[in-house]
């Protein structure tokens, strides 16, 4: 699924972006600068942020336009934010979150939309919303279901991908985790994979002094993850390697 359809975001639509890292790539996604967008994107990462960057994702809120405030995922960069803290926040100026997805391995992100005072809704939201791949009717529960809600000619490099991670782990446990395939190294840890509108992801894979970095090396994009290109073969024999590397990574137990 591509992040442009994760986000709700029609055909020609364009989002007012703010404080995005450098390092996030938000694909298919088209950007504007205009306070008039129709839809409205804001990176946090503490709670001291959300007070200080969330007015126009507020306000965008309160108009109804889409509004969706970023945030680390728990354990990453240092946040202090979660799904419960960042909805409870805002609440306090009638707006509520609706829907929560992964924007990448790192990232979570949550749409807001006008609180109950604001607008007549059939029903007040009185909890935050699930996380992406808890079992909401419009996401991917398994494995297959994600593969076969991908375009069609990307299915079958789906699998190959998952059968190289296979090879490597052939007893580990398949969830949906973050709204992305993840295989299990762990009771914690996992093998990310994801496809996007011109790559498929792989996650996270930080670097290391290995002299396999050389490999990864075209492939490097943030710190943690590796993007093989569509247009491109897919190395699926590295893919294997590098998930071997994973395992032995010190702290993975193995499957």
């Amino acid at each position: 699924m591509s992040l442009a359809k994760k986000l709700n975001l029609k055909e020609g639509m364009k989002v007012r972006v703010m404080g995005k890292p450098a390092d996030v790539d938000l694909d298919d996604v088209a950007t504007t600068t205009s306070a008039k967008a129709e839809a409205v994107l804001v990176f946090v990462k503490t709670l001291a942020e959300v007070d200080t960057k969330c007015a126009p994702l507020i306000e965008a809120a309160k108009q109804d336009r889409i509004a969706w405030a970023a945030y680390p995922k728990a354990g990453q960069l240092g946040t202090n934010l979660n799904r419960d803290v960042l909805w409870n926040h805002l609440q306090q100026h009638d707006i509520e979150g609706v829907r929560l997805v992964a924007l990448d391995s790192v990232w979570s992100a949550m749409r807001f939309r006008p609180g109950s005072d604001e607008k007549p809704r059939a029903k007040a939201a009185s909890a935050p919303p699930p996380a992406k791949g808890s079992g909401s009717a419009d996401e991917p529960s398994t494995i297959d279901d994600y593969i076969a809600s991908s375009p069609k000619d990307v299915q079958a490099i789906l699998r190959k991908v998952r059968q190289s991670i296979r090879k490597v782990l052939p007893k580990a446990e398949e969830k949906i985790k973050y709204g992305m395939p993840a295989l299990m190294l762990d009771a914690r840890n996992a093998v990310y994979f994801a496809a996007w509108k011109h790559h498929i992801g792989l996650y996270p894979v930080y670097r290391s002094e290995d002299p396999i970095e050389e490999e990864l090396a075209p492939y490097r994009d943030a710190k943690d993850t590796l993007k093989f290109p569509l247009n491109k073969p897919i190395p699926y024999d590295l893919i294997e390697r590098v998930v071997a590397f994973l395992v032995k990574r010190p702290g993975r137990a193995k499957k």
